[in-house]
């Protein structure tokens, strides 16, 4: 009985140490998360990022176009070459449903081990009034 209880303890620490995330911090967790060095994935299109600026930093890489199609090699490829699989991503777009969608995909079928969802997405942010800068 106390070997069962002493295995079942080390795999659930060994699960427990190896499972992968998928979190929806909010925007204070998130500055948190930036500040650590997390890069930002902005996955909105060019005219939104001219309307509304992007968070300094942020990495600019659209993924569904001003028709709602995407090109999920292209995109991959791209965000590969900012982030590998075993590095932490944060994704953000106007409101959190897009970025809701990728990282959910990025996650459970794409094999990134550590995303960040910002469920609010630019508009959270914004309303708390924090900082954009222009898109160009």
């Amino acid at each position: 009985m106390l070997r069962k209880i002493f295995l079942t303890a080390i795999v659930v620490l060994l699960c427990a140490t190896a499972q992968a995330d998928l979190q929806k911090p909010n925007l204070e967790q998130a500055k948190e998360l930036m500040a650590q060095g997390i890069p930002v994935i902005d996955v909105r299109t060019a005219p939104e990022w001219k309307e509304t600026g992007v968070i300094e930093g942020s990495h600019l890489l659209t993924f569904f176009d001003g028709n709602g199609r995407y090109n999920l090699e292209i995109w991959m490829a791209r965000l590969q070459e900012i982030a590998t699989p075993d590095q932490p991503i944060m994704l953000i777009c106007r409101t959190g449903a897009r970025s809701g969608v990728i990282s959910d995909a990025l996650f459970n079928q794409l094999g990134y081990n550590q995303v960040y969802d910002m469920t609010d997405g630019i508009e959270g942010w914004l309303k708390q009034g924090n900082p954009v800068a222009p898109y160009e």
